[in-house]
C-alpha cells in the first residue's frame, strides 16, 4: 500500500492545488465544475483505497486517506458555493458553506445545533 498510498499523496497535491487557487468568486464557472468532477472521481479513489486499508487494518493508511477526503470535501462545497453564487442560488450556496464546515468536523456540527 505504501507505493499507491505515496502516489495517491501527489495526485492528491496536484488536485488540492488546483482547487484550492479556483475557491474564489472570480475564476471562471466552467474550470471551477471541472475540478469539482476531478475532485469527484479523485474521491472514490480514496474511498476505495480506504476500504483496502481498513480491512488491511492498515490505521496509519487509513487515517490519511481519510484527511485527504476531508480536504477534498471541503473544497469542493466551497467550489459549489462559489458556483452558486454566481448562479444566484443563495440558499444552495449558503448549504454547501456549511457543509464545507461539516465536512472539516463531521458529526461535530450534528451534535452541537441539537443541543440549541
Amino acid at each position: 500500500m505504501n507505493d499507491s498510498l505515496a502516489r495517491l499523496q501527489q495526485d492528491f497535491e496536484i488536485i488540492a492545488r488546483a482547487a484550492q487557487t479556483l475557491a474564489f468568486l472570480p475564476p471562471d464557472t466552467q474550470l471551477q465544475v471541472e475540478v469539482i468532477e476531478r475532485i469527484d472521481k479523485f474521491t472514490r479513489s480514496l474511498t476505495d483505497r480506504k476500504g483496502v486499508a481498513i480491512r488491511e487494518e492498515d490505521e496509519t493508511s487509513a487515517n490519511i486517506l481519510l484527511s485527504m477526503e476531508l480536504v477534498l470535501t471541503t473544497v469542493r462545497h466551497q467550489l459549489q458555493m462559489w458556483i452558486e453564487l454566481k448562479t444566484g442560488a443563495a440558499e444552495s450556496a449558503w448549504d454547501n458553506l456549511r457543509r464545507s464546515h461539516w465536512s472539516q468536523a463531521p458529526g461535530y456540527f450534528e451534535r452541537t445545533s441539537s443541543r440549541s
